[in-house]
């Protein structure tokens, strides 16, 4: 079995084709018994609703079930879904998500074995997103993408990535705590004012400046609405993360979430005060998973498809260590990727499911454990250890 495994780590080939097949023959599979396809109706209608001017964020139950949550700037993204057959769509969508994401791992300084590795982890939480028509492996390529432009000296395609996930879906807003590993911040810096203003106005294609005024401003507005139904108690399928792990422990919705954010936000950047290390590749790849990390376990929106962005977080932490193949290790990734990924799906009976790890918002507890993991050994980084760790 080991040989096999070594034989399949080692041929790319076969990691790809697992990477692009399983996820859509399971997207197909998925799409021929529901015909609802709820999420992608949502993002139909956003560029449906900005031709005719309407709000992008009230209520439409005779078009889909629940709100969109997406900035104006996705309606164009998903404008050429719009032409092509709904099952047809969904599977293009899916495809160029997986590229994507698979694009830029492939440009991680990593060795083709690890980043087999990395692949082959964060398959289950592909096909979930696959499955469920969400948009979170675009996420995920985003962060990945802007610590590869950085460190490839692209600080202008940096600047536009950052800016492209900020306004489709914000957590995007995230990757801008890679700036510090930035060479040319001058130019970095410009990237954003100037990405800033043509993806605002970018839309200004298919309407006009005031409804797009006044989309992002109904954007705020419901942004900070979803945060109050996130923490409710009784909502199993929103606040997936440590501030539901808090909450729900103590039952109480009502708890302050700024004394976990702010804390945590503390404990975040802390290790930016090691500026000598901003070179280091191994700093920067733990920061950036980190940095993953916080985006999924301090928001009360990270819903369990989030969690590809932890993931991906956990995979590029645990490739950075010096015995990523020992034994203690290796169990530790397994209960990671048991409790974090497999948790919530149909590989567990539903009772412990929904009765125990939705309740306590359990599958984040992995994810929360490995970030104060990262966190510690980069606030004590020793260049000299580290130095050893071949990537």
């Amino acid at each position: 079995m080991k040989k096999q495994i070594k034989i399949l780590l080692n041929k790319n080939i076969y990691v790809n084709l697992i990477w692009f097949v399983i996820p859509l023959v399971a997207t197909l599979l998925q799409t021929l018994y529901d015909n609802g396809f709820n999420n992608y109706l949502i993002y139909k209608y956003v560029y449906i609703h900005t031709l005719e001017k309407k709000n992008l964020f009230a209520h439409y139950p005779s078009e889909y079930i629940d709100l969109n949550h997406y900035g104006i700037l996705f309606s164009l993204i998903i404008a050429p879904f719009y032409y092509i057959p709904d099952r047809l769509a969904i599977l293009i969508y899916q495809f160029l998500q997986l590229l994507g994401l698979h694009y830029v791992i492939r440009r991680l300084p990593f060795s083709d074995f690890k980043q087999n590795i990395l692949l082959l982890f964060l398959l289950f939480e592909a096909i979930a997103n696959c499955q469920n028509v969400q948009t979170n492996t675009f996420i995920g390529f985003i962060f990945v993408g802007t610590y590869v432009a950085i460190t490839n000296k692209s600080e202008l395609k940096a600047a536009f990535l950052i800016l492209l996930g900020f306004l489709v879906k914000i957590y995007g807003i995230v990757a801008l705590g890679l700036f510090f590993f930035v060479e040319k911040k001058l130019k970095f810096i410009f990237g954003l004012f100037l990405f800033a203003a043509i993806l605002y106005f970018l839309p200004l294609l298919i309407t006009d400046l005031d409804f797009i005024n006044e989309s992002y401003l109904s954007w705020f507005r419901e942004l900070t609405t979803k945060n109050g139904t996130n923490t409710a108690l009784d909502n199993q399928h929103q606040n997936m993360s440590a501030i539901g792990i808090v909450m729900r422990i103590l039952q109480n919705n009502e708890f302050n979430i700024l004394l976990i954010i702010l804390p945590a936000f503390i404990l975040q950047i802390a290790p930016l005060l090691h500026f000598k290390l901003f070179r280091n590749t191994i700093f920067q790849l733990r920061y950036l998973a980190a940095l993953m990390l916080f985006t999924i376990l301090y928001s009360s929106s990270t819903e369990t498809s989030t969690h590809i962005i932890g993931a991906i977080g956990i995979g590029i932490w645990w490739l950075t260590q010096n015995d990523y193949k020992s034994k203690k290790m290796l169990t530790f990734i397994i209960c990671c990727f048991l409790l974090g990924t497999i948790s919530t799906t149909d590989l567990v009976p539903n009772y412990f499911n929904v009765a125990i790890v939705r309740k306590y918002a359990l599958k984040a507890l992995p994810y929360w454990i490995v970030w104060f993991i990262c966190i510690y050994q980069l606030m004590r980084f020793k260049m000299q250890k580290e130095a050893e760790i071949v990537l």
